[in-house]
């Protein structure tokens, strides 16, 4: 009698036990893809890899030349390939503050918990003419 009274709770604390470290794995994972996302950023500024290309749009009536990406944008795509890659989702912040250039990545484990993660990146200073970036 006294096992199948325990069964219940057994169950219960192997259910928490998995789901902590489900959320302790994924919150790692998390972690390495926001510090790559921002090696990535500081990379980009500093070498000024990222071209800013300039491409024309045209409309039934008139021929209009529109920027279709700038500088921004395109790190922010790069960085959020560069998050996905590494299993994070596709939604996240770049930060660059004081030259410092951080990003903060999200995931979501289960459909339930929203789980967030800041990456430093490397601790070199960059000159950026920007605040914050959403991807």
């Amino acid at each position: 009698m006294m096992s199948v009274g325990m069964l219940p709770v057994f169950l219960l604390l192997a259910s928490t036990i998995v789901l902590a470290i489900v959320l302790w794995t994924s919150y790692a994972r998390l972690v390495t893809a926001a510090e790559a996302g921002a090696l990535a950023a500081a990379q980009y500024e500093k070498d000024g890899a990222v071209s800013s290309t300039v491409k024309s749009v045209t409309f039934s009536t008139n021929s209009y030349s529109i920027p279709k990406y700038d500088r921004k944008q395109q790190i922010a795509e790069k960085v959020q390939q560069i998050v996905m890659k590494n299993g994070a989702g596709p939604h996240g912040e770049i930060f660059c503050d004081h030259g410092r250039i951080s990003v903060i990545a999200t995931y979501r484990v289960y459909n339930r918990w929203s789980l967030r993660a800041k990456g430093m990146g490397t601790q070199e200073i960059v000159t950026c003419n920007w605040r914050k970036i959403q991807y």
